[in-house]
């Protein structure tokens, strides 16, 4: 019996030996595990070293786990030992990244080593294990290096040295995203937070790449400064809140990315995004892009959208939602603006945080998208990024680049100054000095503009004010209902002069149409005028160049307009313009309750004439009431 009892109480005491054990190892289980993967085997050596240390001012305590795997190279740092090889580090406070303060055993007996940050495999075995040996409760991964988004630049020749992400000189290897996303597929773990501290990121094509891997994704849509993220204001935030939601983090990190480090030249952009949302994104996405492509008739408004759109500093990569808020103002068919805006809305719905800085329109993720009669690039596929297959992108660029966007339209009213400033034509001097518009016979400032054109040059009129205004003839545009203008220019910006086109008819007041400020232009020009033009005489375009003293110049040639005569489709076009939209359903209902309505500059009042009420009576009961405006809305909408 006592020896009963003494195994009884052996078997207690083994057992609550475990249970604590257990107990105790349930209460080590962390909050966030930042894995950072300080890829510096190159030229940004030193930065990493910088963002080192600024996690080590926070550094690793109860609640948080701080993992660094670095890289670094010979020639570009030789602080703490210039040491070349790859050592991965638990940081804690004030750590420093010496070889002797790095973890001696990867968990297969030995430590630092050289290794190639641009595989897959290596990316994999810093992140598992990472998670094996340092659990929490959620995860944070950072891919720290150059970046180009979701492609390689290397035929490009870029001013930096970025090609896709984590590049690694030794090896001369990097990281493509499908690499990035078999990565983590490999670790098995869901990572809550995937952060690219990084230039041109912060894509769609990433963003999809990776969307089933995590929660939130933070990346920036332009170039980063050189300072990039803020590490240790977000880990201090993060240290003080450890019970933060990714989505908080992802916050966090934006927050304190603005005004860190040195101003750059570019405009600073970062944002994070809910990657949980991106596939209801592109399924809307996809229905407009469908409809695009079915129509075949919106090409020239796609062609003015994109010209239109914040371009990032490889000029193919572009701002989604700039994109598709263009693309809503200059459509006429009201199912592609419905569609626009039905996107627009699962748009703004994913963005956790965006920052934007210096005047740019960046509003969270760019996409690829080269110009009309360009190239795709022989990438963009879906064996290198799951978007190619997942959405009808890639098809909706075939198309657009290969479309006659001008189909239907006819150029008139052309003026290319081969032989000065027209007759017609105006120079307002403002400043009545002499510098001003002027005729440019010889030495082209761009491939978009033949010789003579019309400029004002700042810069050659040195340190005096400018306000200075070309104005056009009088056009007549009576017997349109369609009118775009159409110029070609360069706008070379220096500080914060404008450069405006305007509008007038008759004798109203100036209206502008376009503004260029903040940033350089240069290109073909395509503004609809429609809404001013149409169906008018007597109108004058203006280019005024003002608020420049000693800046650059603004050059401008090939002005012409396109324009197109749609007939009247009869009953329900009530304003006959060849189409049938917002604006008919607006004038039946009106002509339905007895308002005053005014069509083609003619107002009519109740009753109306025969032809008015024909044209509004849909059901053809020769009255206009609820019924007509119901039935003229549906076929606004293409559903009859």
């Amino acid at each position: 019996m006592k020896h009963k009892n003494f195994t009884r109480k052996i078997f207690i005491q083994v057992f609550l030996f475990f249970l604590l054990l257990s107990s105790s190892a349930f209460s080590e289980t962390k909050k966030w595990t930042i894995m950072v993967y300080l890829a510096a085997d190159n030229n940004l050596e030193k930065s990493a070293i910088d963002d080192f240390l600024e996690m080590s001012n926070v550094g690793s305590d109860d609640n948080i786990n701080i993992l660094v795997q670095l890289d670094r190279i010979n020639g570009y740092d030789s602080r703490y030992d210039n040491w070349t090889i790859c050592h991965r580090f638990y940081v804690t406070p004030n750590m420093e990244p010496t070889e002797s303060n790095s973890v001696p055993d990867w968990g297969d007996g030995k430590g630092g080593r050289e290794v190639n940050m641009g595989s897959k495999k290596t990316l994999t075995d810093f992140v598992r294990w990472g998670v094996e040996k340092y659990p929490a409760e959620k995860y944070a991964i950072i891919l720290w290096n150059h970046g180009s988004g979701w492609k390689s630049l290397q035929e490009e020749k870029p001013i930096f040295a970025y090609k896709e992400i984590c590049w690694d000189d030794t090896s001369g290897d990097k990281l493509s995203m499908k690499e990035v996303r078999e990565a983590l597929e490999n670790v098995g773990e869901y990572i809550h937070l995937i952060g690219f501290d990084a230039c041109l990121m912060g894509m769609l094509e990433v963003a999809t790449e990776i969307k089933s891997l995590g929660e939130v994704m933070v990346a920036s849509e332009e170039i980063e400064p050189i300072s990039g993220w803020d590490f240790e204001g977000f880990l201090t935030a993060l240290k003080q809140n450890p019970n933060m939601s990714a989505h908080q983090l992802g916050t966090t990190i934006v927050d304190t990315y603005i005004n860190h480090g040195e101003v750059d030249n570019y405009g600073e952009t970062l944002s994070a995004i809910d990657l949980t949302k991106i596939s209801d994104f592109n399924s809307k996405f996809n229905s407009l892009l469908e409809k695009i492509i079915d129509l075949n008739t919106e090409w020239l408004n796609v062609y003015i959208s994109r010209q239109s759109t914040q371009i990032f500093d490889t000029r193919v990569f572009l701002d989604i939602k700039d994109f598709l808020e263009n693309l809503s103002n200059n459509s006429y068919n009201q199912e592609i603006i419905s569609l626009t805006q039905e996107t627009i809305n699962s748009f703004e719905d994913l963005i956790i945080k965006n920052y934007s800085a210096n005047g740019y329109n960046a509003n969270g993720l760019s996409i690829y998208f080269p110009a009309h009669s360009g190239t795709i690039d022989k990438d963009y596929r879906s064996e290198v990024i799951l978007f190619a297959s997942e959405t009808l992108w890639k098809s909706f660029l075939q198309s657009f680049i290969s479309a006659d966007i001008f189909s239907g339209y006819m150029r008139i009213y052309k003026e290319n100054f081969t032989s000065g400033l027209p007759l017609n034509w105006s120079v307002v001097d403002g400043y009545q000095d002499g510098k001003t518009w002027e005729l440019k016979s010889a030495n082209s400032y761009s491939s978009y503009l033949t010789l003579p054109y019309m400029v004002v040059d700042s810069d050659a009129s040195g340190d005096v004010d400018m306000d200075e205004q070309l104005i056009s003839e009088f056009y007549d545009f009576d017997k349109y209902s369609v009118v775009y203008l159409s110029f070609n220019h360069y706008f070379r910006k220096y500080t914060s002069e404008k450069a405006d086109v305007d509008i007038r008819v008759g004798n109203g007041n100036w209206q502008t149409l376009k503004r260029y400020q903040g940033s350089s232009s240069e290109g073909k020009v395509f503004i609809d005028i429609t809404s001013f033009a149409a169906g008018k005489k007597d109108v004058k375009i203006r280019w005024r160049y003002y608020d420049a003293n000693f800046d650059w110049y603004w050059a401008v040639d090939d002005v012409e307009f396109l324009v197109f005569s749609r007939e009247p489709l009869g009953v329900g076009d009530v304003n006959s313009d060849g189409r049938i939209d917002i604006a008919d359903v607006i004038l039946s209902l009106r002509i339905s309750i007895g308002l005053d309505v005014t069509i083609n500059s003619t107002t009519y009042k109740h009753p109306y004439t025969t032809d008015i009420i024909e044209l509004a009576d849909m059901n053809e009961d020769d009255k206009v009431n609820i019924s007509d405006v119901i039935l003229i809305l549906r076929k606004s909408l293409s559903l009859d």
